[in-house]
This record gives C-alpha cells, sequence and structure tokens, in this order.
C-alpha cells in the first residue's frame, strides 16, 4: 500500500513541474509577443519619421501626421518632445482646453468631492445624542 501511495506522490511532483513548465513557456510566449508589438511600434515611428524627413514637401502628409498627434497626445512633456522631433509645429495645449473634460460622459469629479465631504462619517455626525457610543465603535478601548 506505501508504494502505491509513493507513485500518487510522484505523479502528482510530475504533474506540478510539467503544469510549472507549462506555465513559464506560456509566460514567455506572452512576453516575446509584447517584444514584437513593441518592435512593430518602433517600425512604424521609425518608417513615418524617415517619410517626414525625407519628404518635407509633402506638407499635406505631415499635416495629417500632425494632426493626429495632436489628438491623441496630451501631456506637455511628451508634445514639447515633439515639436523638437519632428521639427514641425505640434500645438500647445490651450489651459482651458486642458481643463476641460475629454468626454461629456466624465463626471464633475470637484462636485462629486464636494458631495462626498459632505457626508457624515457617523452617527454622532448626524446626532450630538449618540456622541455618547463612540467608545462602542472602537473595540480597543
Amino acid at each position: 500500500m506505501a508504494l502505491d501511495l509513493e507513485n500518487i506522490a510522484d505523479i502528482e511532483k510530475a504533474k506540478a513541474v510539467a503544469q510549472a513548465r507549462q506555465e513559464r513557456a506560456e509566460a514567455l510566449a506572452r512576453k516575446g509577443m509584447r517584444r514584437r508589438a513593441t518592435r512593430a511600434r518602433i517600425i512604424i515611428g521609425g518608417a513615418i519619421l524617415a517619410e517626414l524627413r525625407e519628404n518635407p514637401s509633402d506638407r499635406a502628409f505631415a499635416d495629417r501626421i500632425v494632426a493626429i498627434l495632436d489628438d491623441r497626445v496630451f501631456r506637455d512633456q511628451d508634445r514639447d518632445d515633439l515639436r523638437h522631433l519632428l521639427n514641425v509645429p505640434v500645438p500647445e495645449i490651450v489651459a482651458s482646453e486642458a481643463g476641460a473634460p475629454l468626454s461629456s460622459d466624465l463626471p464633475d469629479f470637484a462636485s462629486l468631492e464636494a458631495l462626498a465631504a459632505k457626508i457624515p462619517r457617523s452617527v454622532a455626525d448626524l446626532d450630538p445624542d449618540f456622541s455618547d457610543v463612540r467608545h462602542l465603535l472602537n473595540r480597543d478601548q
């Protein structure tokens, strides 16, 4: 009977090792896919930069790229880096645009914060008669 239990333990150990190997192989595959995707993004960016530099007279292409970047890049540092890299004007974000929500679906966070500040933290905040029960809330005392 002891021999059967040892066989079962060996089988379970082998199964665990096989599962760990499978998980590692899947993780390495995901990592490889991320590397390839990153490499592809770099290649696309490089091709676009080369086209902008080699054909500066193609204003339609340059204007389209600047328009895309203007719509998609919001951080001031990123926009400044693009301005220097591309050697084309990437418009600065106006302060009124930077403060405006990107979508009308976004909540008004300032009013939510004000509303949250009005919510009482305990019953004692609502009715002073309950202030003597605060000691019941802290069981350490």
